[in-house]
This record gives C-alpha cells, sequence and structure tokens, in this order.
C-alpha cells in the first residue's frame, strides 16, 4: 500500500522525531519501508543530533503542525537537557543555592556546629583532619 509518494528535496520520518507531544523514546521501534524508484541520496540524523539542531536552530521547524510546535519544541528541548545532565545538574545547582542561603542566615553557634559537623564528615572521608573549614563551607 502506498502511503505517499514523495519528490526530491522532500522528507519523511520527522513526525518519529517530533513524535506525539515530542515524547519518543530512545528505544522507540518503528518499521516502515521506503522505496525509491530512482537513485537517491538519505540523509540519517540521529534523535540527539535532531535534539542538538532544535536547540541551536530557532528558525528550525521539523513539522506542518505549526500550532503544536511550541509545545513539541519544549519537549524536545527537555528530553535533551536530561540526555546531557543538564536538567539534575540545575537541581544539584538549584539545592546548593537553598544550603548556601541557610547556612548564611544561621546564627553563630549554629554556624560553628555546621563547621564542626563538615569537619567530622571530612575527616571520615579523607582520613585527615581540620584545615580547610572555612574553604569547604563558603565554596557552597
Amino acid at each position: 500500500e502506498v502511503v505517499s509518494a514523495l519528490g526530491p528535496g522532500a522528507v519523511f520520518g520527522e513526525n518519529v522525531a517530533v513524535g506525539a507531544r515530542g515524547a519518543v523514546s530512545s528505544d522507540a521501534h518503528l518499521h516502515h519501508t521506503a522505496t525509491a524508484l530512482e537513485p537517491a541520496e538519505l540523509c540519517l540524523l540521529l534523535q540527539s543530533d535532531f535534539e542538538d539542531v532544535v536547540a541551536a536552530r530557532h528558525d528550525f521547524i521539523p513539522t506542518y503542525d505549526l500550532d503544536s510546535w511550541p509545545q513539541y519544541k519544549q519537549d524536545i528541548l527537555h528530553r535533551r537537557e536530561v540526555r546531557l545532565g543538564v536538567a539534575k545538574q540545575k537541581q544539584v545547582m538549584a539545592a546548593l543555592v537553598r544550603l548556601r542561603e541557610g547556612i548564611r542566615e544561621l546564627s553563630g553557634e549554629e554556624r560553628q556546629a555546621v563547621e564542626q559537623s563538615a569537619d567530622k564528615v571530612v575527616d571520615r572521608r579523607k582520613g585527615r583532619s581540620g584545615g580547610r573549614r572555612e574553604e569547604r563551607l563558603y565554596a557552597l
């Protein structure tokens, strides 16, 4: 059954990359067949490369569904952030900012208790004592 006939410069498979609300898992396996009736060049674009192009080119819109593209794009960019570890990095950095703010709000006694606790943890992990308490605390 012929589903579609494409001419020179046409593309296919872009809806797989965009997916339903951009949510194509990396293990998605689709089985379709394309047959060229004359010699043709084929370009394969990996999902990770596709995500990078979407992130780098604001004018790149690989779908005819223009109304849904902003949401598709957001989902694709989020998937890219997860792949690159950026989402986790943002979570960790936000937690560190909250920790830093909490330390700044401590009273003198509370701050000293935190410093002593940090020293004990470092001593256990590295087998050495004291010396860098100020650097560790303010590096947060």
